[in-house]
Order: C-alpha cells, then sequence, then structure tokens
C-alpha cells in the first residue's frame, strides 16, 4: 500500500528489537559497574578496585558515548551513602528525599 512490505516491516521491528536488547545489556553493564565501583569503596577493598577501574576503562573504551567518568563515579558514591542516610533515618523505607520535610513529624509517632 505504501510501499512497504510485511517482511521490511518484520526486518526493522527486529532490527529495532535487537538495537534494544544491545542498549539495554550496555547500560546495564555500566550500572553493574557503577555498583561494582560503590561496593569496593565502601568495603576498602582496594584490589577489589582497581579491577573495577581495569574494567570501567574497559568499557569506556567501547562505549565513550556512555563512558563513566570520575564525575560519575563521585555523584554515584555520593548518591548511594545519601540513600543509604535516608534509609536509615526512615527505619529502611525507601523515602523521596525531596518529600522528608513532609513527612518527618510521622517519624516522632514511636517517641510519644
Amino acid at each position: 500500500m505504501l510501499g512497504f512490505s510485511p517482511e521490511d516491516t518484520a526486518q526493522k521491528q527486529k532490527a529495532a528489537i535487537e538495537m534494544k536488547n544491545v542498549n539495554e545489556k550496555i547500560i546495564g553493564r555500566r550500572t553493574d559497574l557503577l555498583n561494582a565501583f560503590f561496593m569496593s569503596v565502601d568495603a576498602g577493598d582496594s584490589d577489589m578496585l582497581e579491577r573495577v577501574i581495569e574494567k570501567i576503562i574497559t568499557f569506556n573504551a567501547t562505549n565513550p558515548a556512555v563512558g563513566i567518568d570520575p564525575n560519575s563515579l563521585f555523584k554515584s558514591v555520593d548518591k548511594r551513602y545519601k540513600d543509604r542516610a535516608l534509609a536509615n533515618i526512615t527505619g529502611g523505607i525507601s523515602i523521596n528525599k525531596n518529600l522528608m520535610p513532609q513527612l518527618q513529624d510521622m517519624l516522632d509517632y514511636s517517641q510519644d
């Protein structure tokens, strides 16, 4: 009708699915590396930290568009420590930090 055959459409869909799968794999690997970096910093494990940095360098070489730079590492670690502190304050419950001023009084219920 419009110049697209069912075969063309199927090929485009297949290519789009493959592209999405590769995208998810790369982003997942990036997340795994950020997790491993935090774990090594948090544990004070210099051997693990060295191995993770080597893997980050390799990842960055093959995926420069989503590379992990020092600023990304700092922000990731900082956010994780802040999230952990917030979870400790709220008894392990994940709360949006922007809502804390509004919800803070609820933490005092058990202290009466």
